[in-house]
């Protein structure tokens, strides 16, 4: 593990600064929470412990990220050590009612994570018994992706064993993130680069306007749960094997579907979060190896559902290949100002580690979506354990006449159309 005293950033990390240091201070909005309920005899110790050892680990999560000395950019500044992430709140003493406001509290209070300020993970640990506990988890996205969560999960169960048994966990040597940033600022001028340009000019070319999003300044949204149980994912499952698509594509042209209704265009694009991971390594890293790609298709027509879905798969696959390059880099080559009005993101959950052996079970636990959103709608899934559940977005006045609540009520009917095997 590389512990060079500066890193560079890469072109995600910098958006990310940027609108943190922008109007408003975004702060708040760049934090990713999750939470899991701990049942059995916790040792509040060895959790501070793990928790040191997994920041310990990961030069990413105890960097500086600093302005450069002409201001025109960021540098990853590596801190040594960093404090310890967790935060104790023992409820022992409070009756059940007081108990569970006091968990409440700690989900409505999303304090500002700062940038010149490692660590960019932190914990809050409820003490309700000698047997269950809540732990609330959040990270600095400019240092943190969403896989990144079931890497810390994983790390932090085996760094939690480790201490219990009173010893350190056995040598970890993560991949670096600043080793990621230097490589993608090598994309400068590359023919990789040129491929890419000339695929996002084809796909902006043309896009009808109601695409594209001028600057807003409220971001407030409204917001509406999603669940796909077993039988309805199932039927997903079955409509994408007669098809030959993926899972995932069933929900995002089902989701595409319910923009062309929204919007009264048949041509419609959605940008799509990807994970930058091929390399076998990078499994266990933690950092944001993420881009995003603009997928475009006519997601309906006189076409049957095959070539629907067909014609969907194909145009992610087709924008998929071009993923290493960041998306803002390839507008600022193509000179182009577009703003994406629309997001969709399909996420696969992970387990949460081999708790177990320490005899302490995990449970995940829900916790509340942050209702700002920078574009006029968004639909973001999980699939776990054959079934999918997640949470509608759509920004106040970014479509007259739809809520939340419409779009996901019009998404679960499109999956019930595209997988009616009828």
């Amino acid at each position: 593990m590389s512990d060079a005293p500066h890193a560079p950033v890469s072109r995600l990390q910098r958006d990310m600064l940027d609108f943190a240091h922008g109007p408003g201070d975004g702060s708040d909005m760049l934090v990713i929470r999750w939470a899991h309920r701990l049942l059995g005899p916790l040792d509040r110790a060895a959790l501070r412990t793990a928790l040191a050892d997994v920041v310990q680990r990961h030069t990413v999560l105890r960097s500086a990220f600093l302005p450069t000395a002409d201001g025109a950019g960021y540098r990853a500044e590596v801190r040594p050590r960093v404090a310890s992430p967790l935060t104790v709140t023992d409820v022992r003493h409070l009756p059940p009612d007081a108990r569970e406001e006091a968990w409440r509290h700690a989900l409505r209070t999303v304090a500002p994570l700062s940038p010149g300020t490692p660590p960019h993970l932190r914990a809050t640990l409820l003490v309700e018994s000698g047997t269950e506990a809540r732990l609330l988890l959040e990270a600095y996205h400019p240092a943190f992706d969403g896989w990144s969560q079931a890497v810390v999960d994983q790390e932090l169960a085996v760094a939690y064993a480790a201490a219990c048994a009173g010893r350190r966990p056995s040598p970890w040597e993560p991949d670096d993130f600043g080793t990621a940033a230097a490589a993608e600022a090598r994309l400068a001028g590359s023919a990789e680069l040129a491929r890419a340009a000339g695929h996002w000019s084809t796909v902006l070319r043309d896009l009808p306007v109601a695409n594209r999003q001028p600057p807003v300044a409220d971001l407030t949204a409204s917001e509406a749960r999603v669940a796909l149980e077993k039988p309805d994912f199932h039927r997903i499952v079955l409509a994408a094997a007669r098809n030959r698509v993926r899972p995932s594509t069933v929900c995002l042209t089902a989701w595409l579907r319910t923009l062309s209704d929204a919007v009264g265009s048949a041509d419609v694009a959605v940008a799509m979060p990807v994970a930058l991971r091929d390399d076998e390594a990078l499994g266990d890293a933690v950092g944001p190896y993420v881009n995003q790609v603009l997928v475009r298709a006519v997601p309906g027509g006189p076409d049957d559902v095959r070539a629907v879905l067909r014609r969907v798969d194909s145009a992610f696959w087709t924008s998929w290949r071009h993923r290493a390059v960041p998306y803002q880099t390839v507008l600022e080559a193509l000179g182009s100002d577009f703003r994406y009005r629309f997001r969709f993101g399909y996420h696969e959950g992970g387990g949460d580690g081999p708790w177990d052996a320490t005899g302490v079970s995990t449970v995940p636990l829900e916790v509340p979506v942050d209702t700002t959103l920078r574009r006029d709608a968004a639909l973001e899934l999980t699939h776990t354990a054959g079934a999918a559940s997640g949470v509608v977005l759509c920004r106040d006045g970014g479509l007259p006449g739809w809520s939340a609540g419409r779009l996901a009520a019009a998404f679960t009917a499109h999956v019930a159309r595209l997988t009616d095997p009828a």
